[in-house]
This record gives structure tokens, sequence and C-alpha cells, in this order.
């Protein structure tokens, strides 16, 4: 769970920047920015926008089995782990550099989709995968949200994201935040259309500022307190195992 909620963030920073770096080129409008990004992206994306989301899901999920997407996403959490060259954010040529960033996510996305599939089914951790709800983007909400375009096309789902995922998510959680002295919108809708504001300045279309891997962390304070520790490169029972601590 704490690697999906990454994964998840990491999708959504590479959209945030995707759309960034479109209005950096003058796009002013949604539609001008997937345009901004057919024009722009390796060949082969192109071909991507007029599938289906699930036709996506499907050409990602080759690296496992045929079958139906219950089938598949099963198929994928039994086989697809860290080491295999199809996991979650694996498999990313580095070549096309910004030009591939938005081809990079939406694959990304449909990997992250088969993962999680069956935990929603399975009502696995639950309460994790539902916490923050829509507000802050759940696991559970943005799958389903993803789930119900299944039959749309990857370039109008793409202009949802953009619209609703992105520009809106930013401005609420923006204007959330706002204490009257620190401005945090990145852009706004102005007159023109979708505009960046001033105070962005350079910054816009920039790599955003990653947070710690959760998963890591959580494993480095476990080594630290003693509870776990690592053993001819993997984890193991640490001192504490199997000890009550005494209160402090």
């Amino acid at each position: 769970m704490f690697q999906a909620r990454q994964i998840q963030r990491t999708i959504l920073e590479l959209l945030l920047r995707c759309f960034e770096l479109a209005l950096g080129a003058g796009c002013r409008t949604v539609v001008e920015v997937i345009g901004h990004w057919r024009e722009r992206s390796p060949e082969g994306f192109g071909a991507l926008l007029p599938r289906t989301v699930e036709q996506l899901v499907r050409g990602e999920a080759t690296a496992v089995k045929r079958g139906g997407l219950p089938t598949l996403s099963e198929a994928w959490n039994s086989e697809v782990h860290g080491d295999h060259p199809s996991f979650d954010y694996h498999g990313y040529s580095d070549e096309a550099g910004d030009d591939g960033e938005l081809n990079r996510a939406v694959r990304m996305l449909a990997r992250w989709w088969l993962r999680i599939a069956p935990w929603l089914e399975g009502h696995i951790l639950q309460r994790w995968v539902e916490y923050g709800r829509s507000e802050r983007l759940s696991v559970g909400w943005f799958h389903r949200w993803l789930r119900e375009r299944l039959s749309w096309t990857v370039e109008a789902t793409l202009r949802e994201v953009f619209e609703e995922l992105v520009f809106a998510q930013h401005v609420k959680v923006a204007l959330m935040r706002f204490d009257g002295q620190l401005q945090r919108l990145r852009f706004t809708l102005g007159d023109g259309g979708l505009v960046p504001t001033t105070e962005v300045g350079q910054k816009l279309g920039g790599h955003h500022r990653r947070m710690a891997d959760r998963l890591e962390t959580f494993i480095q304070v476990l080594t630290d307190l003693g509870v776990v520790r690592w053993k001819d490169d993997k984890l193991a029972a640490g001192p504490l195992h199997g000890v009550t601590a005494k209160p402090c």
C-alpha cells in the first residue's frame, strides 16, 4: 500500500508537470495541451490517444497473460514485482527526455490500475485504500474514477484528467492552504484561458520536489527502533523481536 500510494503520487506529479510544460509552451486550453503532447511525444504515442483506456490497460498487461481484466489483474499481482522488467514504474526509456513524460505517465497509470483492481474486490486494507476519498484522491476513489472511463478513449480521459484532477484539484488544494501570505497557485483561469501565475516564475514545468518514499522511511524507522534489521540484503527480525519494550 505504501508503494501503491507512492506510484499514484508519481503519476499525478508527472501529469501536473506535463500540464505545466504545455502552459509554458503557450497552450491556453486543455485541448491545446493534449495537441501539444501529440506533437512532441515519441512516435507511437499518438496511436494510443484514440484507443480506449481498457485497450491501454490490456496492452500493458501482455507481460503476464491474456484474459479478462480480473484475470489480468490477479496475474499482475502474482507475477510482476520489483525485479520484473514490467514492474509498475520500470521499463520507461529516458531517451525521449521531457518529450516522453506524458507517455510515461499514461503507461504507469495503466500498470497501477492493474495492481489495485483485486485489492478493491478483495477489500484489502480497505481503510487505507479509502483514506482521503475524493478530497485527497484516495487510492480507491482514483481507481474507481478510472474504471468508470474504461470505455473512453485515452484522449477523452486525459481531457478529464487535466481538467478535474490536475487543474481543479491544484486550485482547490492551493486555496485550502492559502494563509494570506504565501501564494501557492501555480496557474489559474484568466481572460485568455489557462495561464501561469506570476509567482511561479521559471519554476513552471520544473521537476516537483519529491517526498521521501514512505515505505523506505517506515522501514528505516523500524530499523532504528530495532524491530527489524538488514541481513544478507533481506529484512530479518531485529534484536527487539519478541521482547516487550519497557515504558520510558
